[in-house]
């Protein structure tokens, strides 16, 4: 329904104002990735949490940008794999069904709250997900404000191994290909995590100009 998912998104943005992240150097600047780097880690407890991957990766993403911005409401886009979404037959299209939606989170109380909030709102924005970014910047002033974030942030399992990784965005994944990046990433960061039960491998791509 489509008033339904503009209440939604409305009620997503009311009041926001937050500084970007990162900051442009202009108006007008359009980023270009030219820059890629990975990492693998097994943060401790990992394969006993209690929080979805997704949950705990983009609630990070929202502290690590309080911590550069200062500011307690943060935003960022999620790139959503829309699977999930009430759309008939949803299972049976073929080819991909991703989206990009702003993720409003307010890094507030304790991270087990800051968890569980991420969490509920995870699950209360799947049937909104596939509104289109293009259609959620217009139903208001501050949506419109939040679908100007500049970093992204994808989180999906690992395959079989880590040399068989391939990015849902970027096919055959990051490496050194910035001609692929450029034409599909028109962020100033991108995260994609790749997680399985051991820990996650994380793959940034980035325009220099912007994160130095």
């Amino acid at each position: 329904d489509q008033d339904v998912a503009k209440a939604f998104w409305r009620d997503q943005f009311e009041h926001f104002e937050a500084s970007r992240f990162p900051s442009l150097p202009s108006n007008a600047y359009v980023p270009q990735v030219d820059k890629s780097a990975q990492s693998s880690f097994a943060p401790e407890g990992w394969s006993a949490k209690k929080h979805t991957d997704s949950t705990i990766l983009r609630a990070a993403w929202a502290i690590l940008i309080h911590w550069y911005t200062r500011d307690e409401d943060v935003v960022f886009g999620s790139i959503v794999s829309g699977r999930q979404a009430a759309i008939k037959g949803v299972e049976h299209i073929a080819g991909p069904t991703i989206a990009t939606v702003p993720l409003r989170i307010r890094v507030q109380g304790t991270v087990g709250q800051l968890l569980d909030k991420t969490q509920m709102q995870a699950a209360e924005m799947v049937p909104h997900e596939q509104f289109g970014l293009q259609n959620i910047c217009q139903v208001s002033a501050h949506a419109k404000l939040a679908c100007g974030f500049q970093s992204v942030i994808l989180v999906q399992p690992s395959s079989a191994s880590s040399s068989e990784q391939q990015s849902v965005v970027f096919v055959g994944g990051l490496e050194d290909d910035h001609e692929r990046i450029r034409e599909f990433n028109t962020y100033a960061v991108m995260l994609e995590c790749f997680t399985d039960k051991s820990g996650i491998t994380a793959k940034m791509s980035f325009d220099s100009n912007v994160l130095a």
